[in-house]
């Protein structure tokens, strides 16, 4: 083989080189562009979007492709082991959720929690804004959703629970029927989660639509009223700073 026969060999082995990089990077920007497009279809397109995230950094080569584990394998370990909510992180719902109960309005939280053991422990409150929120509804921003999601995902975090406010005193409280097809949606979505009412009062009820967790209450200031029934112990000193800094 002559030298010239060798310097073309090489210069077409760094052409293909070259046109694999750029291919992989036109797509895995055409996948990252279609995620986080309007989720006018809610759950199933958000779920689609953390399956294009996944396969835009597989195909850069951010993650293994054993890192990305099967749906199945996915869904199996997320319906295992039991929901532990510390009452910090119940305090800290309440709170962000009663800025918008005093104004009259309803609200969402994403509660996120990490596993270990078989065991989701509850660790972060994350509030996405809202398309809709009036007295008798709230509707998450699907967009603002996602962002959320995407640093749930990076901390390797999943949701625990969704959680919202009806906006009017009561040591009651009950989902309603809008409420539960709304966490019916939220299961399909995120697996094992339960749901969370709160009043302004402080008191909030747990339910879940088909889902079937053993769910955990730890710490202090948290009183057990019956059933899937509490109320939080020191409400009116948060009422009081979420009217100060209102």
């Amino acid at each position: 083989m002559d030298n010239s026969t060798y310097e073309d060999i090489l210069d077409v082995e760094e052409i293909l080189k070259t046109y694999r990089s750029v291919l992989r990077s036109l797509a895995a920007n055409l996948l990252r562009a279609t995620a986080p497009s309007p989720l006018a279809a809610g759950a199933a397109i958000t779920k689609g979007m953390e399956r294009l995230l996944h396969v835009a950094d597989r195909i850069e080569g951010r993650v293994p492709e054993r890192a990305v584990a099967p749906e199945r394998e996915r869904v199996v370990r997320e319906l295992e082991g039991d929901i532990v909510l510390p009452s910090q992180i119940l305090y800290e719902c309440y709170t962000l959720l009663l800025f918008s109960g005093e104004r009259g309005k309803e609200n969402i939280a994403i509660i996120g929690g990490w596993e270990k053991d078989g065991t989701v422990i509850a660790g972060t409150v994350h509030q996405p804004h809202c398309s809709v929120s009036t007295p008798a509804s709230a509707e998450v921003d699907y967009d603002s959703l996602a962002e959320h999601m995407k640093m749930l995902r990076f901390c390797g975090y999943k949701v625990v629970a969704v959680a919202h406010i009806h906006p009017w005193d009561s040591e009651n409280v009950h989902p309603s029927a809008k409420d539960i097809a709304t966490q019916k949606r939220w299961e399909r979505l995120f697996g094992n989660v339960i749901g969370i009412v709160f009043t302004n009062s402080g008191a909030f009820r747990i339910f879940t639509a088909d889902a079937k967790p053993d769910v955990r209450i730890i710490g202090k200031d948290v009183e057990k009223v019956g059933g899937n029934l509490y109320r939080l112990s020191n409400v009116e000193e948060v009422r009081r700073w979420v009217r100060r800094e209102r």
